[in-house]
């Protein structure tokens, strides 16, 4: 059965007297256009190409590419996931995990498939993969993203 987002966050139905709201609804009360406009970029990030590697835009420094590819014994894969994952909790708070396994879970898996159709529209040429570590009831930093190519070996 797959998760609604509505029944993530029970104490939407207290609202409206009890009737209840929609996250529209919610939205129109707490969120506003600058958030939406941030939020973009997580789920529609911006990525270039460095070294025959996908990152994330933010990453474009030849002296850490450098270290990463001698961690990895020149494994191009293994730099871009290292580089590119992303602990969920990590995006809210200073990394102060907030929410619950399930919230931090359905948080990852929309960002993996929005990522997933980003890079394979940017990317038609390349075989990427994005992976999504889910989070536990008693880890919730272990919800972790990352994207890398997949190469022949």
């Amino acid at each position: 059965m797959k998760i609604r987002p509505e029944d993530l966050f029970a104490d939407l139905q207290d609202w409206n007297e009890g009737k209840g709201a929609t996250f529209q609804e919610w939205l129109g009360c707490y969120g506003g256009i600058e958030y939406a406009v941030a939020f973009s970029t997580l789920f529609w990030p911006e990525f270039q190409v460095f070294h025959d590697c996908v990152f994330i835009a933010s990453f474009c420094d030849e002296e850490s590419f450098q270290t990463w590819l001698r961690c990895s014994k020149g494994d191009l894969a293994g730099v871009e996931a290292m580089v590119n994952h992303q602990h969920i909790s990590d995006l809210f708070m200073n990394g102060s995990p907030e929410g619950t396994a399930e919230q931090l879970n359905y948080l990852g898996e929309v960002l993996k498939e929005t990522w997933q159709a980003k890079l394979n529209l940017e990317f038609p040429d390349r075989r990427m993969v994005v992976d999504f570590y889910p989070a536990k009831a008693d880890d919730l930093v272990a919800a972790q993203i990352t994207f890398y190519t997949k190469r022949n070996v």
